[in-house]
């Protein structure tokens, strides 16, 4: 294309742009009655459900954190249940949270737990949304060595908080996948996991 043939197009552009925005601003402000505007819509809450309230030893589940909750924010607690299999060095799975592709939820942020923090000053996380797919969370949470891994029998405990914002109407359903607890000799603990459902209203 010639560069004035691009000019007149640039220019084409402007000058139906701007009719626009005087189309739209009369609209806006003509007429004297009626109440203008749409009435402001309600505001969407969130809510979590777990798959199950007493998840048992050996376990790793997810409850709603009400504290940090907000109105349209759920705030989850990932939590280790009595682990005796072994300590725990670290944490590794996937969390699908949009498996119908329908926007629900979005995942907004995460904070620290404090399982794996009590017997280390440098756990390393990595909580991000998978690059070929963002309805996939990619969770990796370790001390580092020589940490002697966290001992979880007999306690439970938070290993992680993540925080998902509500954006549209109905049911996400969490799915833990690839889900592993790892050993201070980096063999996995098998353990049995628990999530749920956000509804958003």
């Amino acid at each position: 294309m010639r560069l004035n043939q691009r000019i007149g197009h640039v220019v084409l552009r402007m000058m139906v742009m701007s009719a626009m925005g005087l189309l739209l601003w009369a609209c806006g402000s003509g007429g004297g009655g009626g109440g203008g505007g749409q009435p402001p819509q309600n505001p969407l809450t969130a809510s979590f459900v777990p798959v199950t309230t007493n998840p048992g030893d050996n376990s790793v589940s997810m409850q709603q954190n009400i504290a940090e909750s907000t109105v349209d924010t759920v705030a989850l607690d990932v939590v280790a249940n009595d682990v005796t299999r072994g300590k725990v060095f670290g944490v590794v799975f996937d969390l699908g949270f949009d498996p119908n592709h329908t926007n629900q939820v979005e995942f907004v942020r995460y904070t620290k737990g404090q399982f794996l923090e009590t017997t280390s000053n440098q756990v390393a996380y990595l909580v991000e949304p998978q690059q070929n797919d963002p309805r996939v969370l990619v969770v990796g949470i370790s001390q580092l060595a020589p940490d002697p891994g966290a001992d979880g029998s007999g306690v439970s405990g938070v290993i992680v908080t993540l925080y998902f914002k509500a954006l549209n109407l109905g049911d996400a359903v969490l799915t833990f996948k690839n889900l592993n607890l790892i050993d201070p000799s980096d063999q996995a603990i098998n353990v049995t996991p628990y999530a749920g459902k956000i509804e958003v209203k």
